[in-house]
């Protein structure tokens, strides 16, 4: 808003020229380039904050054409091509251009990664089995974004023959207790302290 609406202002914290003949052709120039080269600067935090997002769940490809089609893809280009035809207004015009079309392909990686989890999620409900559960060892994984916890907790489970569960364990507890699904999947989210062992809440049992 202060780009576009005082850039003038904002180009005075920066000082007054000094020693330019035309010194009006300055702040000309200043108030455009607030206002056509910065005009769509908030589409470049969303692009970064996409790009840290994809880096955060696994994903390096997604991540690595977040924060590449910008200003390698798109932006470079674009300096060296509209200045043929517009001048330096073209210069000017490259970065909106740029951050448009990153924010499209940001979207269109975002929509596509979300759309892939909601598939995945189906599948694995479809096809799950939930195995009973049996005394003995439990094996609690606290993650984070981009820990591989869920991985880990598999592998685990695999070496050590005992059953899995992920988002399954509230769907198990739900039928050995013959308690409602929600009900339980409340308790855990309104009650941690109940279920905590170790800073591990049930919904981090991952291994029975």
């Amino acid at each position: 808003m202060l780009f576009e609406l005082a850039p003038q202002a904002v180009a005075g914290i920066f000082g007054t020229p000094a020693n330019i003949p035309n010194p009006e052709d300055y702040w000309i120039f200043a108030e455009k380039t607030f206002r056509i080269f910065l005009s769509l600067v908030t589409f470049t935090c969303i692009i970064k904050i996409t790009s840290i997002f994809f880096q955060a769940v696994g994903k390096p490809v997604q991540a690595i054409i977040s924060s590449m089609i910008r200003d390698i893809v798109c932006f470079i280009p674009l300096i060296l091509i509209l200045p043929i035809s517009f001048g330096i207004e073209g210069v000017l015009f490259a970065a909106p251009i740029a951050d448009f079309t990153a924010m499209i392909a940001a979207a269109a990686l975002t929509a596509a990664f979300m759309r892939s989890i909601k598939t995945e999620q189906t599948k694995s409900q479809d096809n799950s089995v939930l195995k009973p559960s049996r005394d003995g060892v439990i094996v609690t994984i606290g993650r984070e974004h981009g820990s591989s916890g869920k991985q880990i907790g598999k592998l685990v489970a695999e070496k050590l023959g005992i059953p899995f569960y992920y988002k399954e364990m509230t769907a198990l507890a739900a039928q050995e207790s013959g308690l409602d699904k929600e009900f339980i999947s409340d308790i855990n989210a309104a009650s941690q302290s109940l279920f905590e062992y170790g800073g591990s809440t049930a919904s981090d049992y991952c291994s029975r």
